[in-house]
């Protein structure tokens, strides 16, 4: 009795959460304009946290055989995610995550972190791995300048190898190395 009243509670969150993030995304505008920067200033390093990832945040890095099968998924979307940029960057690195997962042979995996993912990573959400994590809260969606690109090219090259383990329990994971985060989640910055 008490799993199935845990189940329906679950049930009501997760449709909860999901009604708040179509709603909260559903503004391609940032609705705290005077959060923003003015126009045309540039940005300062002090505005741009370093570079961290928590690996696949609430959800497994992998499966019980192989606990780091889809770790690299998902750290190429945290960096996405810190970078942040317009809502549809954020589509982009969510269908992004899915199809990495899905092509190290976990496609009902990928559904679910894709849903996941959608319903939990809004910028408007008071977390640690919402969208643009990197910037101030309730920068929401807004394009990157050319200025803050530079910024985070410049932040990821000084970054030492550390910041792109995952910061878990899972102490013997090595370092990912910086060729593949950047070509595989900056390409956008890049352009």
């Amino acid at each position: 009795m008490k799993w199935r009243f845990s189940a329906a509670l679950l049930g009501v969150m997760l449709i909860g959460f999901a009604v708040a993030g179509i709603v909260t995304d559903g503004f391609a505008a940032d609705p705290i304009a005077a959060n923003r920067p003015a126009s045309g200033s540039e940005p300062n390093a002090a505005e741009l946290s370093p570079f961290s990832t928590d690996g696949c945040s609430a959800f497994p890095n992998g499966s019980l055989k192989n606990q780091q099968l889809w770790r690299d998924c998902c750290v190429a979307h945290d960096l996405a995610y810190w970078a942040g940029g317009t809502y549809e960057d954020r589509s982009a690195a969510d269908e992004a995550l899915a199809e990495c997962v899905a092509d190290v042979g976990e496609p009902a995996i990928a559904k679910l972190m894709l849903a996941g993912v959608r319903t939990g990573g809004s910028p408007f959400w008071p977390t640690t791995f919402r969208w643009g994590y990197g910037w101030h809260y309730l920068r929401g969606y807004q394009p990157l300048t050319d200025a803050e690109k530079e910024l985070i090219l410049q932040s990821i090259d000084a970054a030492p190898a550390e910041a792109f383990v995952p910061k878990t329990a899972y102490w013997y994971l090595a370092p990912l190395p910086k060729t593949t985060i950047n070509a595989s989640a900056l390409d956008r910055i890049n352009k």
